[in-house]
C-alpha cells in the first residue's frame, strides 16, 4: 500500500516545477490524514506560493 495515494495522482514533473519547498503534497497529505476534515469545511491555504497545495485541496 502506498503511503501517499492522493499525491501520486499528480504528475511528478508538474509537482517538482511548482513546489516552493520539499514535498508539499506529501506533507499536506500527512497533515490531512491526522485531521478530521468534513465536506462542508473551508480551508484557508495562506502563503500557497504557486497554488500547488490549494489545487490538492480541490
Amino acid at each position: 500500500m502506498n503511503k501517499y495515494p492522493r499525491t501520486e495522482k499528480y504528475e511528478s514533473q508538474w509537482v517538482e516545477e511548482n513546489w516552493m519547498g520539499p514535498n508539499p503534497l506529501q506533507l499536506l497529505e500527512e497533515l490531512c490524514n491526522n485531521m478530521k476534515l468534513g465536506p462542508d469545511m473551508k480551508v484557508l491555504d495562506m502563503g500557497c506560493g504557486k497554488g500547488l497545495t490549494s489545487i490538492f485541496f480541490s
